[in-house]
């Protein structure tokens, strides 16, 4: 191999590496590890993380759901429970340490368009009370919030808007309206003998 096509390859190798590098998510971060279509217009979408705060064991992990997802259930590691109020999951129980993967699972009925991102503010609380606020819009700051892009799999269409129903209800109210009146003229006409 000549040394100019040698530099060729190495620079190549370089480029595709800093790519590969540069896509990949921070291991030490909770990530939206996958997002699976479970049937029925429903979704699940993994959470995953395999640190604690600062070497602390995580012991719970507090999400908040963006609107157009609608909590289904939860699936979570052996001995933590989940609790839903409102837009917020809350999953606690025995310490997670730090190093071990866990995974917890949301399904849920998502609406909204392909491309829509849907972020979900994370907090992870660990023994000693140390916490990390996974919150940040930007994938690239230092505490990004776990997200994903849906896409037409993942994601329902929003419901056609009332506007639609009220013109379809007008149109079917005028005819309605008009049958009537013929009706009543048709019954009103003196008979001629």
């Amino acid at each position: 191999m000549t040394s100019s096509i040698r530099r060729s390859v190495t620079m190549a190798a370089a480029v595709v590496l800093s790519g590969v590098i540069a896509g990949a998510p921070a291991a030490a971060h909770v990530l939206v590890d996958r997002v699976e279509p479970v049937g029925g217009g429903e979704t699940s979408v993994v959470f995953a993380f395999e640190h604690g705060c600062e070497g602390d064991p995580t012991v719970a992990l507090e999400l908040t759901v963006p609107g157009g997802v609608e909590p289904r259930s939860t699936d979570e590691p052996d001995g933590w429970h989940a609790h839903i109020h409102g837009d917020v999951i809350t999953w606690s129980g025995p310490p997670i340490t730090d190093g071990d993967r866990a995974e917890f699972v949301l399904t849920a009925h998502i609406t909204g368009a392909p491309g829509e991102v849907f972020l979900f503010p994370t907090s992870q609380r660990c023994e000693g009370g140390s916490s990390y606020h996974w919150a940040d819009a930007d994938p690239s700051a230092p505490e990004p919030a776990p997200s994903f892009i849906g896409t037409s799999a993942t994601v329902t269409p929003p419901a056609a808007t009332t506007a639609g129903a009220s013109r379809g209800q007008a149109i079917t109210a005028a005819v309605l309206l008009a049958v009537a009146l013929a009706a009543v003229g048709a019954v009103a006409r003196p008979v001629r003998r």
